[in-house]
């Protein structure tokens, strides 16, 4: 599931902003005051930071002018809402803002009659609860007139976007989509993934029974039956993932994220569903929900009303979501950071739209199963298929328990071979080499079964890349350990990314840079932080940024593990007002006390997930040259 979740969370982008910016009035007199008004659209959970918050906290919206002089303050016109978070005994807080805000910024028009053209630079870090994306910019252009002597009719003043930067209200759509795309794709695959759950497909022949005993007795519409029953599951699973979020908090699953008993927890759930799938036994819901179903079943076929069908859904809901829950905390896991319910719900119901979808058809033609040749066969087909996927996700998971104990047990190539196994044995039941206790015979691979066995062949070759110790290419990076994780490591540096040595103590780094006269390089990482592991394998080594990284004495701060996790996560939170990761830093070590971890000059910041390695080695050359 969750491997599921990563490559749909590589596929669209997220967190863009939408900004214009008008002038009123737009014709004035030389030396009268206008206001810049800037606009901003901001993707649902996310925000950014208020102009009056101390830049020292985080970056905060800011607006530059050329043409003009600016005559006043930068103001908004809704109120931020204040966000506190204790570390320790110390209180932080930031200043967040939603939506569609508003700046105003005065500007003083000089100069001789006529119409100029402004310069506007907006400035913005864009956050949501889980991650910051890296600051951005972008550059308009806004139409000013100024009048000789008294003023004369007000003109209109629109945004002028700079070549290549496109119409805004041509991509108003598109980039309100782009930050919930994401979400939705991995909420309908983890839909069609909890199709292949033990506790679902005992429901397929009992739905057909339910609806063909219905149809026989002319109880309801064949439509309204199958709508009545689809709702029923619609609105029963959204409802369970939606009470679900509220109760624990959509950012409450991230605990998921570095505890490792959860995350054995989570592996040893995926390995027993697996191994059910693969028809070694059998998971059955709890006895007492069996015989709620069984006890609604029967009363539904006697009752000729809608409600009986309802009724029937959610018994079927919540036996299924026994086996189902697994993919509901993936699905809320991927939504943690956001802060609009509406955000959680609309995914909930793509889930559950998805999971509905073959039930409803199965409504309104009860007979069709019984006429698909090969039913049976097929259908196990996609269990034995989702059971090998299972066990690939659930070493993700036991990955994440041994990095974070630091065993040294699960190392990248044990993770890599470990994958490659079930990989290779989905192959081989796809070319019909053996059969499960579910498989009736030993299948005759059709066209069908060829090509996706040869499509299973291809992603095992490619995984197996891995064994080369070069990094792999996308999102499929952060399913991986670190590739130095495991390497034998003498005195106090350890072997790290881009096969350098780093510094695991901040301090420790910090009186090596004061030594060696060098700027610090800082890495604040995460046990399973996907990105962390994307810009270590896929940037870090980059010929354009491996020789600059060199330069730095370089420390690596996972923030999640002992035994200096406690206080990175204090420290980066205290001085850079951000418990995000990855997050780059660059510090002068000649001022500062490294003995209480004070950093006096910080030369530059980047914060978030960038794939691009020359605006990294641009950011590491502003450092060097910031001495």
């Amino acid at each position: 599931m969750q491997t599921l979740l990563l490559l749909a969370a590589a596929i669209f982008p997220q967190g863009e902003v939408l900004v214009d910016a008008t002038v009123e009035p737009a014709s004035v007199q030389a030396g009268a005051t206008v206001e810049l008004r800037v606009g901003m659209d901001i993707p649902a959970g996310w925000h950014v930071y208020h102009p009056d918050q101390d830049s020292a906290n985080g970056i905060t919206v800011s607006v530059e002018v050329e043409g003009a002089e600016a005559a006043g303050k930068l103001a908004c016109d809704k109120a931020p809402r204040v966000h506190r978070e204790t570390i320790g005994s110390k209180v932080y807080e930031t200043l967040w803002l939603f939506g569609s805000p508003e700046f105003t910024l005065p500007i003083k028009v000089e100069g001789p009659p006529g119409v100029r053209t402004l310069g506007v630079e907006v400035g913005w870090q864009i956050c949501n609860e889980s991650l910051c994306l890296p600051p951005e910019s972008t550059f308009l252009s806004v139409a000013l007139e100024v009048l000789p002597g008294e003023a004369g009719a007000v003109k209109t003043g629109g945004p002028e976007v700079v070549p290549g930067a496109g119409s805004v209200q041509s991509r108003v759509q598109e980039k309100m989509a782009q930050g919930l795309l994401t979400f939705l794709l991995a909420a309908a695959l983890a839909g069609l993934a909890t199709l292949a759950t033990p506790c679902v497909f005992p429901m397929i022949p009992i739905t057909v029974s339910f609806f063909t005993k219905r149809s026989e007795s002319g109880m309801g519409s064949p439509l309204g039956n199958a709508a009545a029953y689809g709702l029923g599951i619609i609105l029963t699973f959204a409802g369970l993932g939606l009470g679900a979020s509220l109760a624990l908090g959509a950012g409450g699953a991230n605990l998921v994220a570095s505890n490792p008993w959860l995350n054995l927890g989570l592996a040893a759930m995926f390995l027993i569903l697996a191994f059910s799938l693969l028809g070694f036994y059998e998971i059955r819901a709890p006895r007492f929900l069996e015989n709620f179903a069984a006890r609604t079943q029967a009363g539904g076929r006697k009752k000729s009303g809608y409600g009986a069908v309802v009724l029937m859904a959610v018994a079927f809901t919540v036996t299924a979501f026994t086996c189902t829950v697994g993919f509901v905390g993936g699905l809320l896991a991927l939504a943690a950071g956001t802060a609009d319910w509406l955000y959680i719900l609309s995914g909930m119901l793509v889930y559950a739209t998805v999971f509905a979808l073959p039930f409803f058809l199965l409504a309104l033609f009860p007979s069709a199963l019984q006429k698909m040749p090969q039913a049976g066969g097929w259908m196990n087909g996609i269990k034995v298929s989702m059971g090998w996927l299972e066990i690939v996700a659930a070493w993700k998971f036991l990955s994440n328990a041994d990095l974070y104990w630091d065993w040294e047990i699960l190392t990248r190539p044990v993770v890599v071979w470990i994958t490659l196994i079930p990989f290779v044995l989905w192959a081989l039941y796809l070319f019909g080499v053996y059969k499960t206790p579910g498989d009736l015979e030993r299948a005759r691979p059709g066209p069908i079964r060829m090509v996706l066995g040869l499509g299973v062949v291809a992603l095992a070759f490619y995984v197996g890349t891995g064994l080369s110790g070069k990094p792999y290419a996308g999102p499929i990076e952060g399913y991986f350990p670190p590739a130095s994780y495991g390497k034998a490591h003498e005195g106090d540096f350890v072997p790290g990314p881009a096969e350098m040595n780093w510094w695991l103590d901040y301090q420790a780094a910090f009186a090596q840079a004061v030594e060696e006269d060098k700027p610090l390089f800082v890495d604040f990482t995460g046990v399973s932080c996907i990105n962390c592991r994307r810009m270590e394998g896929n940037i870090f080594p980059h010929p354009e940024v491996r020789p600059l990284l060199e330069q730095f004495v370089r420390a690596e701060l996972w923030v999640d593990k002992p035994p200096f996790g406690e206080w990175n996560m204090s420290f980066q939170i205290e001085r850079f007002n951000t418990s995000q990761q990855p997050l780059y830093v660059v510090v002068d070590p000649r001022k500062g006390d490294p003995s209480k971890g004070q950093v006096v000059a910080v030369l530059d910041v980047y914060p978030g997930y960038d794939p691009d390695p020359n605006r990294f080695a641009a950011f590491l050359r502003k450092g060097l040259d910031g001495r």
